[in-house]
């Protein structure tokens, strides 16, 4: 699976370093983001909420930072032991790109490092761990007749590919 990251990391570098030298934009651009997140991790469906910056230097690459903190928790069975399952936090950081489908839509893709760390409890006992992981993703944001309000939605795995995901839906601000 680290192969696959490599080949994905050298073509966002590739794409990006191409149409940063067709690029219009000369000013960089940010967003900022409300975000709500459904986490699943294995058989645990967690839900969050959170905050995302970005920043795109040219009208195709960015970068992007990401927050979460847990709202909901679940209850999982392990080997017949009921585990209340929570999420403390999620941090992750990435390379994007993006390309517009229309005026005010564009769909876009990611390429970082997330951390997060869970508690896991049962029968009075509690324990914390934690986990990173190289992440990819992909999604579209639509910014409503071209201005600076839009909504995202994504969907973000790790190397473990679907067993481990975050799927979202944001407000943007475009600033």
């Amino acid at each position: 699976m680290h192969k696959l990251a490599i080949i994905t990391t050298s073509a966002f570098a590739s794409l990006g370093m191409a149409t940063g030298v067709a690029s219009a934009q000369s000013t960089p651009e940010y967003h900022g983001e409300l975000a709500y997140a459904f986490v699943d991790i294995e058989n645990a469906n967690l839900h969050a909420l959170g905050g995302r910056g970005s920043v795109y230097f040219n009208d195709h690459f960015g970068l992007e930072a990401e927050g979460f903190f847990g709202i909901a928790d679940d209850e999982v069975s392990i080997q017949n032991v009921n585990v209340d399952v929570d999420l403390n936090y999620l941090l992750g950081a990435y390379a994007t790109l993006r390309t517009n489908v229309t005026e005010n839509t564009e769909l876009f893709g990611r390429l970082g490092y997330a951390t997060l760390e869970l508690e896991a409890s049962a029968s009075g006992v509690s324990v914390e761990g934690d986990d990173d992981s190289t992440v990819f993703g992909v999604g579209i944001r639509h910014f409503y007749g071209g201005g600076a309000n839009g909504v995202r939605a994504d969907v973000t795995v790790t190397e473990e590919g679907f067993d481990q995901a975050l799927y979202g839906l944001s407000y943007v601000r475009k600033f």
